[in-house]
C-alpha cells in the first residue's frame, strides 16, 4: 500500500515541521511528477524556511505543470516581493494566466499599496472587480480611493513611519514623493524629518530645494547646513542671506563674494535623555477609570488572540512562547527564533522600550495582569483607536494599530502587515471579536478597573 503522502505531509505542517514535510513532497514529487500539488507544497516548505530562492524554483515548477493555479502565482509573486520589477512581472502573467481569479488583483493591488502606489492599487482593483466581482476587490478599493484623495498626507504618513523604524530608503522614497504632491512645503514637518536624517539632512534639503527653487528660507537652510559640514564654498554658491527678527530673507550675496564667511555655527546641546524621560507626564489624565464596555474587553482579547497569548497564563508569556515567573517588572529578556529576536512579553507583547514609555505615563507599579491591561488600552488610544473600538469599529481600530501589534493586518487581505511579518486574517479577527463580545472564549477577564492610582 502506497503511504498517504499528503496526509504525512499536512501533519509535520500542522507541527511546524517544515524541513520534514519539504522531504515528502520532495519524494511525492519525484513519484507523481505530473502532479503540481508537491511543487506547490515544496515552494510552500521553502518559504517557511526562509529559503526563498527555492521557493521561487518550486512554484515555477508547480505554474509549469498547471498554469491555472492563481494561488500559486500569487505565492510566486510574494517571495519576489523584495524585487518590485519581478513582482510585477509575475502579477503581469498571473494575470494573464487567471483572468478570473480574485487574488491576483486583491494581492497585487495590497502589493502596490505597501509599495507607496495607492493610484496604481486603485486601477489594479478596479481592474479586478470588473472582471470578478469579488467584493473584497471593492473593500480594498475604497481605502486606495480615500489615500489618492490626500496623497501628501499618505507619503506623509510614510516617511515619518520609516523614519521611525530606521528603514531609509523606504523613508527617501516616500519623502520625493512627498515633495512632489504637496503644494507647499510644511516647516514643522520637513525641518524633523531633516534633523532625523542627520548625515544625510543636506541630501534631502536639497531634493526640497529642487522641488522649489523659489523658497529663500530653504537657501538659507541648505547654506547653513554646508557650513556645519565644512564646505564654504559650497555655502556661497549656494547663496548668502540675512535672517529678519520678522522671518524675512535678505539676498546678500554680493557681500558674502567679498567678505570671508563666519565659522560654521555650533550644533546645539543634546537634552540629557535622562533627565527627559524621568519627567515624563502621565498622558492618561482624562482616563483615571478607562472604560469597561463589552467591545473593548472583547478586543483585548482579540489583541491576545492574534499575538498568542490567550491562554489563561498569557500574562506570562514571553516572545517565542516561553514562559516567565515574576510580575514584578517586566522581564526585560530578549529571546531569539530565527532571524528575529525581541523583548516582548506579556498578554499584549510589550517590548521593554515600549512598557517603560506607557508605564511611566499611566503610574504602573508593577506588571500584573491589570497594569497590562491597562496598558494596552492606553496604546489604543494613542494611535486614536479607542473610540473606533467604543463605536464597533473594529476593522478600522485594528488597521490603525496594525503599527503597534505586528500580528494585526492593515487591510483584508493584507498578508505581511506593517513590519514585513505573517498577520493574521482580518476575518479571523473579526470572528473572534463577535465570538467574545458575545460572551465566549475568555480566558481570564480584564481586571483594570480594580485599579486606582497610587
Amino acid at each position: 500500500m502506497n503511504p498517504d503522502w499528503r496526509a504525512i505531509a499536512q501533519s509535520h505542517i500542522l507541527a511546524q515541521e517544515f524541513a520534514e514535510a519539504l522531504a515528502i513532497a520532495e519524494t511525492a514529487a519525484r513519484q507523481f511528477p505530473e502532479d503540481d500539488t508537491w511543487p506547490h507544497l515544496a515552494g510552500f516548505c521553502w518559504e517557511r524556511l526562509q529559503a526563498l530562492d527555492q521557493a521561487a524554483m518550486a512554484y515555477r515548477r508547480a505554474i509549469a505543470l498547471n498554469p491555472g493555479n492563481g494561488e500559486v502565482w500569487c505565492r510566486l509573486a510574494a517571495v519576489c516581493a523584495t524585487d518590485p520589477a519581478a513582482a510585477r512581472a509575475v502579477y503581469e502573467a498571473a494575470q494573464a494566466a487567471c483572468p478570473d481569479f480574485f487574488g491576483i488583483y486583491l494581492n497585487w493591488g495590497n502589493f502596490e499599496l505597501e509599495s507607496g502606489e495607492p493610484e496604481t492599487a486603485l486601477a489594479i482593483y478596479d481592474r479586478g472587480w470588473a472582471a470578478t466581482g469579488h467584493p473584497d476587490l471593492q473593500e480594498n478599493r475604497a481605502i486606495a480611493q480615500a489615500l489618492c484623495q490626500d496623497l501628501p498626507a499618505y507619503y506623509r504618513e510614510r516617511t515619518e513611519r520609516a523614519i521611525a523604524q530606521g528603514q531609509w530608503e523606504s523613508a527617501w522614497s516616500s519623502y520625493e514623493r512627498y515633495l512632489a504632491q504637496v503644494p507647499a512645503l510644511v516647516w514643522t514637518t520637513v525641518q524633523g524629518w531633516w534633523q532625523a536624517a542627520g548625515t544625510q539632512a543636506l541630501l534631502w534639503q536639497e531634493a526640497a530645494l529642487r522641488r522649489f527653487p523659489e523658497a529663500e528660507a530653504l537657501h538659507y537652510e541648505v547654506m547653513v547646513q554646508r557650513l556645519r559640514g565644512g564646505d564654504p564654498q559650497g555655502a556661497i554658491a549656494q547663496g548668502c542671506f540675512m535672517k529678519l527678527s520678522s522671518g524675512q530673507y535678505i539676498d546678500l550675496n554680493d557681500l558674502c563674494a567679498k567678505n570671508p564667511l563666519p565659522p560654521p555655527p555650533r550644533p546645539a546641546a543634546r537634552p540629557n535623555p535622562a533627565s527627559r524621560s524621568a519627567a515624563v507626564a502621565p498622558s492618561y489624565a482624562p482616563m483615571v477609570f478607562p472604560p469597561s464596555s463589552r467591545n473593548l474587553q472583547a478586543f483585548l482579547q482579540v489583541i491576545r488572540y492574534a499575538e498568542g497569548t490567550d491562554s489563561a497564563d498569557g500574562y506570562q508569556i514571553a516572545f517565542t512562547g516561553r514562559r516567565f515567573a515574576g510580575l514584578q517588572d517586566h522581564p526585560r529578556v530578549v529571546h531569539c527564533s530565527g532571524r528575529l529576536c525581541s523583548s516582548a512579553a506579556g498578554a499584549y507583547q510589550f517590548l521593554e522600550t515600549t512598557w517603560d514609555s506607557v508605564a511611566a505615563a499611566i503610574g504602573a507599579s508593577d506588571f500584573r495582569p491589570e497594569w497590562q491591561d491597562r496598558a494596552a488600552i492606553e496604546l489604543i488610544r494613542r494611535r486614536g483607536a479607542l473610540e473606533d473600538v467604543e463605536a464597533g469599529r473594529i476593522e478600522t481600530a485594528i488597521a490603525k494599530l496594525a503599527a503597534e501589534w505586528a500580528s494585526f493586518p492593515r487591510w483584508r487581505g493584507d498578508t505581511y502587515g506593517v513590519y514585513g511579518q505573517s498577520v493574521v486574517d482580518m476575518g479571523t479577527l473579526m470572528a473572534v471579536f463577535q465570538q467574545r463580545v458575545a460572551g465566549g472564549g475568555y480566558s481570564q477577564p480584564s481586571r483594570f478597573l480594580r485599579l486606582s492610582r497610587q
